[in-house]
């Protein structure tokens, strides 16, 4: 795992890029709120003018679901599987063009973020405050003592981490099921051979400067079986680690599954906050391999994972502003949109 060791800045930049690559909403949702009902039905009346807003530059409408291609159907008919679905809409923005269906699902508000293949891009579940993990409530009350907390939710972010090999150098690039740019590696290194070493120099760093330690999967705790258990079904798992990282428990499993190599981080109460799985370039969606031919031009594919980071989107209340924060369930704070 390494995007949970991002420091504050890389988190940031890839913070903006969620912005730009139209996956989350971006607004600071910063509004003037008394205790008096009526403050609260302004803050209402400004998120909706937002929405409002955002639905016209887009060009976002509503569309049947009959009419949306096959693929992005059957995604949509398999994610509100047991739940209703409420609304879909479209929109191209700037080029980049998203199918979003609402639904509820056990009682809860959801949504998912569909490219025109069917890719999932996002999925955002409203969640209770008391769902939110205690190091993730923890974090929040550090950073604003006084704050209250207005809504959650839960959201899932999937995203492609390639290596990509240019004229003998590899770097990483980070992107979305649409192709859109997400992130992007800062070191090119001489050959794959040479990226493959130095991430095994920085694998080794890492484990020495968080006491990374092995420990057998009966050691570990319930919660964090279970989860492996879980992520790991019809697998089998090759490696399992610990470390405490300024106070931060972490476990990491290692597992193949139907020949790919597969990893999770996982905390102590059993939450997963990331998952990795190695796919090949020719199951890349097409997105991303006309955005290789375009932008990426004499490149090979060295190495493809599929990326999800599951985070909490909290609404957080503080004096007379109310912003949003996305904050991990180990208590990593990936953001904060107040201005």
């Amino acid at each position: 795992m390494r995007r949970l060791n991002w420091n504050s800045g890389v988190l940031a930049t890839l913070a903006v890029a969620v912005c730009a690559a139209g996956l989350h909403s971006c607004s600071t949702s910063t509004h003037d709120r008394g205790e008096s009902a009526e403050a609260e039905e302004e803050g209402e009346e400004n998120e909706a003018d937002e929405a409002d807003e955002h639905a016209e530059g887009s060009g976002e409408q509503a569309v049947e679901l009959a009419k949306v291609p096959a693929a992005v159907r059957a995604s949509i008919e398999r994610i509100t599987r047991d739940g209703k679905l409420e609304r879909v809409t479209h929109e191209n923005d700037e080029g980049v063009s998203v199918y979003e269906a609402e639904y509820t699902k056990g009682g809860a508000k959801c949504s998912a973020n569909l490219t025109d293949s069917g890719d999932v891009l996002e999925l955002e579940c409203a969640v209770a405050a008391s769902a939110l993990p205690a190091a993730a409530s923890k974090a929040l009350m550090a950073k604003s003592p006084n704050a209250s907390i207005k809504s959650v939710e839960t959201v899932s972010l999937q995203l492609y981490e390639l290596q990509l090999t240019t004229d003998g150098k590899t770097h990483a690039v980070m992107l979305t099921a649409n192709g859109a740019a997400f992130g992007r590696g800062e070191e090119d290194e001489e050959g794959e051979e040479g990226d493959e070493a130095d991430e095994e120099d920085e694998k080794a760093e890492h484990a020495e400067a968080s006491g990374e330690k092995p420990i057998e999967l009966a050691q570990v705790p319930q919660a964090v079986r279970s989860a492996i258990e879980r992520v790991s079904k019809d697998g089998k798992v090759t490696r399992v680690t610990y470390e405490d990282d300024e106070g931060v428990s972490m476990y990491e499993v290692e597992y193949t599954q139907q020949g790919a190599e597969c990893s999770a981080a996982i905390t102590e109460q059993g939450e997963i906050t990331e998952s990795e799985h190695t796919v090949a370039a020719s199951a890349l969606p097409a997105a991303i391999t006309n955005a290789l031919a375009t932008k990426f031009k004499g490149s090979t594919v060295a190495k493809a994972e599929r990326v999800e980071l599951h985070f909490f989107e909290v609404a957080v209340s503080s004096g007379a502003k109310t912003h949003g924060v996305k904050v991990f369930a180990n208590g990593e704070i990936w953001n904060d949109e107040e201005k």
